[in-house]
């Protein structure tokens, strides 16, 4: 069998773990989940086998895995066994800058076969011209094909030893090397078989160009956590259901004039992309609904995302340290594009004082940005790097 490595053992890395175990006869491959982190793991304990309930919201199926162990590794593990079998590289921790060059370093740091192409789950929004920057500069990682791919492949989330998901319908992803259509028929098959519903896990190979403009979770994501009504209840403990509980009458407003103004952002640039609610009817057939408030509220069904359990929580998830580099590129995009966005603008004010309140540092947040100024880009450039990157 042919290996996949997935690098990161949080609730993407995890799911895709699980299910690639549970399907390994039908695609031909066997999964090995690579932890970044030193702390104990379910999936790294005592025993030979980490035993995961594997619950499909949508159809109710609950399936039972029994994990091996000998299939999780450290970082710096010796992988020498694993890597001439690999045939892709899947990773799926948080675009954090520092995070996010780690992982380019380990990657040309291990001799993998030819043919391994290497997937960012997720591609951008944040670290998508730093990554194909660093691509075009470096012939050691020029050496892989690179698939971008524009969110997880599942809804999901990984508690305890249960791990409950919903499969995504349509996800798009961007290829920077040779072959790109075979690169995402290669991966397009890891979701085929008999197990995998009709209509589910397709792939729409896009530009990096659009690429850019499709995440939100700069949006979605900090406008709910950082909320001044929702982080009062985080202060007093109190978890809520992030997307269907976390936008509310007071914040929804907000959150759909900046996402329309993202899709206005995008025709700026050349580039296509749609709103969050042609998003979720896309990706989980969901109806249309009159208000965008209206169309958050009957995400209850297939978003189980709670709130941090608390502040110091709150000020460690990867919401804040993932999206808050994402906004800042969106914001320079804006503010490079000739046109007026207002609506980021002031996200980034806001954004930025309550990090301020609670004691969390900015500067940090910064590196991507701060990369693109030196390097002098314009609207010009984006766009002629994200439609001919190679």
């Amino acid at each position: 069998m042919d290996n996949i490595l997935i690098i990161g053992g949080g609730h993407v890395g995890v799911t895709l773990a699980v299910d690639l175990e549970l399907r390994k006869q039908e695609t031909g491959c066997s999964p090995h989940l690579i932890l970044v982190r030193d702390e104990e793991h379910l999936l790294n304990g005592s025993s030979g086998k980490a035993d995961i309930d594997f619950e499909d919201v949508i159809s109710g199926q609950i399936q039972h895995c029994s994990f091996p162990k000998e299939h999780v590794h450290k970082l710096d593990s010796d992988l020498s066994n694993v890597l001439p079998n690999t045939r892709a590289i899947i990773i799926t921790v948080p675009d954090i800058p520092s995070l996010r060059f780690r992982m380019i370093e380990w990657v040309k740091s291990h001799a993998l076969p030819a043919e391994a192409y290497v997937v960012f789950v997720r591609g951008g929004q944040g670290g998508l011209i730093a990554t194909i920057n660093a691509w075009r500069e470096d012939p050691d990682f020029q050496k892989f094909s690179l698939a971008l791919v524009e969110d997880s492949f599942y809804g999901t989330r990984f508690i305890d030893n249960k791990v409950s998901f919903k499969r995504k319908q349509l996800t798009n992803v961007s290829v920077i090397g040779p072959r790109p259509d075979d690169i995402t028929n290669n991966l397009a098959q890891l979701f085929r078989g008999p197990s995998i519903p009709e209509g589910f896990h397709k792939f729409s190979l896009v530009r990096p160009l659009d690429l850019q403009f499709d995440p939100l979770g700069y949006i979605i994501h900090l406008a709910v956590v950082l909320d001044k009504m929702n982080l009062q209840l985080t202060s007093q403990g109190i978890q809520y259901s992030h997307y269907c509980d976390g936008v509310h009458q007071g914040n929804a407003d907000t959150i759909e004039n900046l996402d329309l103004e993202r899709v206005q952002m995008a025709k700026c640039y050349n580039a296509s992309t749609r709103s969050f609610s042609n998003i979720l009817t896309e990706q989980y057939n969901l109806p249309k609904q009159p208000t965008f408030l209206e169309m958050m509220k009957s995400t209850k069904g297939i978003y189980r995302s709670l709130s941090p359990k608390s502040i110091e929580g709150l000020k460690v998830c990867r919401l804040i340290h993932e999206d808050v580099p994402a906004m800042l590129v969106m914001e320079w995009l804006g503010r490079i594009s000739g046109e007026q966005f207002t609506h980021i603008k002031r996200h980034v004010v806001n954004v930025r004082e309550q990090l301020q309140n609670l004691g969390i540092k900015f500067q940090p947040h910064q590196h991507y940005v701060e990369d693109f100024e030196r390097r002098k880009m314009g609207r010009s450039e984006v766009i002629n790097l994200l439609t001919n990157p190679v």
